[in-house]
């Protein structure tokens, strides 16, 4: 009886785990790893090291504009996040590293 009860604990905290809203949903790396992003309502880009040009960006898709790419940029350096503003819910997102007089390097889109 005691383990049927420990079973039923464990049980319900996965479900409602599972089921509540991730706090910062589907991160993207860079492809050289040198940043990520992620987000929910709000939009964040994490510098993680200095590599590269050590300028990121997160490109994003909210739902109440889907036709409209923003961007947010973070210019500050390692160990630093820069977030957008609060929105509608994001529906996509990738991450973007800053590559001077090229294009830049970015991973897929997220799909929220």
């Amino acid at each position: 009886m005691r383990r049927l009860k420990y079973v039923a604990t464990i049980c319900t905290t996965v479900i409602a785990l599972s089921s509540a809203a991730p706090a910062f949903a589907g991160y993207r790396l860079s492809p050289t790893g040198y940043a990520r992003s992620y987000g929910q309502v709000h939009a964040y880009i994490e510098q993680l090291t200095n590599g590269g040009s050590g300028v990121s960006k997160v490109q994003y898709v909210r739902e109440a504009s889907q036709g409209t790419l923003r961007t947010i940029w973070n210019k500050s350096g390692a160990g630093t996040t820069v977030s957008s503003g609060s929105g509608s819910t994001l529906v996509q997102h990738r991450t973007c590293e800053w590559v001077p007089d090229n294009d830049d390097k970015c991973s897929s889109y997220h799909v929220h």
